[in-house]
């Protein structure tokens, strides 16, 4: 039986490889389905992919659980390979849900989006940064297909707040979803979240990236030319609320000050944008005047 440091695992099995991690799926003496991920080997000698990967479990481990978040059950060491475990999540990345199935996707957009905002949310109030929210690092939980769950995990980039510094040497993420800011001059916070969630949602409901790009360059020349001009979601997609698209245009400002500080709003304004949606005409009439 697998021992990883005080945790016992069963039925041990190859998941799959990503990233800088191994996963294996098992489960504890108790029953519970785990995941157990492992640096990769090839990396095991390697100092800085090591302490980067180590820190990414540490920063796991300290946000307090969250039912928008893979959590973190331990971590630890095996040998010379960091290590953690956490709960198996039946289901699939909403990368992988969009490609297979976009319309299921759809369906579900507002309650995901809001689910993955309020994870954010919660790391952010943790005191860290996520600096890698993308739709490949959003799990979605599919036990009820009719109520399916946005669980945020790979946490490999993830910093406290405090140790933010500007740094131009600095590239944390995935350039698709890096904020102007960032890709200029290395400046990175909870607006760098708050643009990756934008872009997130903007593909999620238009299956393009507002900004083009095929690499770093690309994507760096769009962000930063002020002559580039984001088409507005809902003239890119029908399916998406005007108030909703009003929200994620925002997200994604090229100024960042004209961007959405706080995530907080971000999820204010989401929910109320979503039970906009569904609210007769009068009741929406009577809203506003009553403001």
């Amino acid at each position: 039986m697998p021992r990883y440091g005080k945790y016992q695992i069963t039925g041990m099995r190859d998941f799959r490889t990503g990233g800088m991690a191994t996963l294996s799926t098992g489960k504890m003496v108790d029953g519970a389905e785990i995941v157990v991920r492992e640096l990769q080997e090839q990396f095991v000698f390697n100092w800085q992919m090591r302490r980067k990967f180590s820190v990414g479990l540490k920063i796991r481990k300290k946000i307090p659980p969250h039912p928008n978040l893979v959590w973190s059950i331990g971590i630890g060491w095996k040998g010379l390979t960091p290590f953690e475990i956490m709960p198996f999540v039946n289901g699939t990345s909403l990368q992988s849900q969009l490609i297979q199935d976009r319309e299921y996707v759809l369906r579900h957009a507002v309650g995901l989006l809001l689910q993955s905002a309020e994870g954010i949310k919660h790391v952010h109030a943790s005191g860290f940064l996520h600096l890698d929210i993308k739709a490949g690092n959003i799990l979605l939980d599919l036990t009820d297909r009719d109520n399916p769950e946005a669980k945020i995990t790979d946490f490999d980039l993830s910093m406290p707040r405090r140790w933010i510094r500007p740094d131009k040497s600095l590239r944390y993420g995935t350039f698709n979803y890096m904020s102007p800011e960032h890709l200029k001059e290395g400046r990175i916070g909870v607006e760098s979240d708050i643009f990756a969630f934008g872009v997130l949602a903007y593909n999620l409901y238009s299956n393009e990236m507002p900004f083009p790009g095929n690499n770093a360059a690309e994507s760096r020349a769009a962000k930063t030319d002020p002559s580039f001009k984001v088409i507005p979601l809902e003239e890119k997609s029908s399916s998406v609320p005007k108030k909703i698209s009003e929200v994620i245009m925002r997200c994604i400002e090229r100024e960042s000050t004209l961007r959405y500080s706080n995530m907080r709003i971000v999820v204010r304004d989401l929910w109320t944008a979503s039970l906009l949606q569904h609210m007769p005409a009068s009741e929406k009439t009577r809203k506003w005047e009553l403001h």
